[in-house]
């Protein structure tokens, strides 16, 4: 590419090309735009304006929609918590919609990647500086996606082409594998439920005792451990106070709830006295306590030199509009300083899912008196009921994911299949053909059926309908040493 082509005097931050037509080519630009070409690259022109960039805010990232060439989304890195970092173009790039304005649930700061789940264009999954999170309308509403993933900056992605897993790289932390972009095949969707939870929108949605509380980190003595904002509770080393807290209703549906923030300690304190606390409470909104989850003091001090990870298994508080509730309270001499950040208040719920097959019951090749045993295998929520069908009519007590059965000369050309269910659905297998082939004949072991066969079948022969003792003479394993044994018999000598 030169500046003839129509990109002026700037620096390419990143580049994507579109899966659908390759002649679509994008990129994002360190002059706060970016550019588009229809012609593989030949002329480019400029992108249309992305509504609330903000100054010095720049694009760092471009991705073109895996079904449509003329879907693109945007994002921006920049380290601002008043710009939007996250935006939508469905005419190939000449007008934005901003996907992290107010109601989206989207976390204030940078955000370093955008995709799409390629089995579904309205899954999104952006990585940001506080974990990776899920839209499946399209990018108006947003969650937090991957239990267990930590809150830590989300580098990049990779989305498997049929949407079974995903990659998440991590500044620090590693890479990460998860289930499908559904939240592991739809079973548990973990949502954030706490607004402004790292305090990156400043002293708003939380209610606090005074405005000294929630601080930039410009504030001289600050502690920040991620964004420019957090909460220092205490520190003031007089009789005093503080308290912070935000009230959120949790839903009765929630199979596990978590709270979970980052705590660092400072003291002057040098005594073996718990002179300065901080209570970590669960209130009602009437400000009853409800339980005390910790109670943290200058004694910690050592054990909370850097930010430390809190968490708190408040599961049985669902149901309600809980207040999370942080007091710390100081005496007379001696600041003890309690810095907070990054909270989050995780609600887990089990989306329950059809049974999918994932393996097939196979074809089956036996002797008669042989063992055939055919198998399934399928996810979804558990239980699973599995019933097997003999040539679609159920088998009495043949409820396992494996069916095994001595084979009679009866069941040849049969067709085996099953149906697994749970409460959301069922799926029906493909069909299993077993194919009983007749005992050999040779009953005296000498590698051939011949006269000597006969002699030890008529010993045991006794009319038809009629059992024998003599199991080897029983070829077509009907329980009968009888006519159609005898004919079996001749037939291979």
């Amino acid at each position: 590419m030169d500046y003839s082509a129509g990109l002026g005097s700037t620096i390419i931050r990143h580049m994507a090309v579109a899966k659908t037509n390759p002649q679509a080519v994008a990129m994002v630009t360190s002059n706060g735009g970016g550019y588009t070409s229809v012609n593989g690259g030949i002329n480019f022109s400029p992108m249309g304006t992305l509504p609330g960039i903000g100054s010095f805010v720049a694009p760092s990232y471009v991705w073109f929609d895996t079904s449509s060439a003329n879907t693109l989304y945007v994002s921006s890195a920049a380290l601002s918590t008043t710009a939007n970092h996250l935006w939508k173009s469905l005419d190939g790039g000449i007008s934005w919609t901003a996907l992290d304005g107010p109601g989206s649930n989207f976390p204030a700061g940078p955000v370093h990647v955008i995709q799409n789940d390629p089995t579904n264009p309205s899954t999104l999954l952006a990585g940001t500086d506080y974990g990776a999170f899920i839209s499946t309308n399209g990018g108006t509403t947003w969650t937090r996606y991957g239990q267990g993933l930590p809150m830590v900056a989300v580098r990049d992605l990779y989305i498997a082409p049929d949407g079974k897993f995903i990659r998440v790289a991590t500044f620090g932390r590693g890479v990460w594998e998860i289930g499908d972009s559904s939240e592991q095949g739809g079973g548990d969707t973990t949502t954030q439920l706490l607004l402004n939870p790292g305090f990156e929108s400043g002293n708003t949605i939380w209610t606090v005792s005074n405005n000294d509380i929630i601080n930039p980190s410009s504030v001289s003595g600050m502690q920040i451990r991620s964004g420019t904002w957090g909460a220092w509770i205490s520190g003031y080393g007089v009789v005093h106070t503080d308290t912070l807290s935000q009230d959120v209703a949790v839903s009765a549906g929630a199979t596990h709830v978590e709270l979970n923030f980052w705590l660092k300690i400072g003291t002057q304190e040098t005594g073996g006295v718990a002179n300065d606390t901080l209570k970590v409470q669960i209130r009602n909104t009437s400000g009853v306590v409800l339980g005390t989850l910790a109670t943290l003091s200058n004694l910690d001090a050592s054990a909370h030199a850097t930010f430390v990870k809190k968490s708190f298994d408040v599961t049985a508080y669902k149901g309600q509009t809980i207040r999370v509730y942080l007091e710390g309270v100081e005496n007379a001499s001696l600041a003890t300083s309690f810095f907070l950040d990054d909270f989050e208040l995780n609600a887990t719920t089990t989306t329950a899912t059809a049974p999918t097959i994932t393996t097939q019951p196979q074809n089956q090749t036996v002797t008669v008196g042989q063992s055939a045993s055919f198998t399934v295998a399928a996810t979804g929520t558990a239980p699973l009921a599995y019933q097997w069908r003999r040539n679609g009519t159920n088998i009495g007590g043949a409820t396992n994911a494996t069916y095994a059965f001595t084979a009679s000369l009866a069941d040849n050309g049969a067709q085996y299949s099953v149906v697994v269910s749970n409460g959301s659905g069922s799926a029906t297998s493909a069909n299993a053909t077993l194919t009983v082939n007749p005992k050999s004949g040779d009953m005296n072991g000498d590698g051939q059926a011949n006269v000597l066969d006969l002699a030890t079948l008529m010993a045991a022969y006794s009319g038809s309908g009629v059992t024998s003792s003599n199991p080897a003479a029983d070829l077509d394993g009907d329980g009968d040493c009888d006519d159609a044994d005898l004919a079996l018999l001749l037939a291979g000598i």
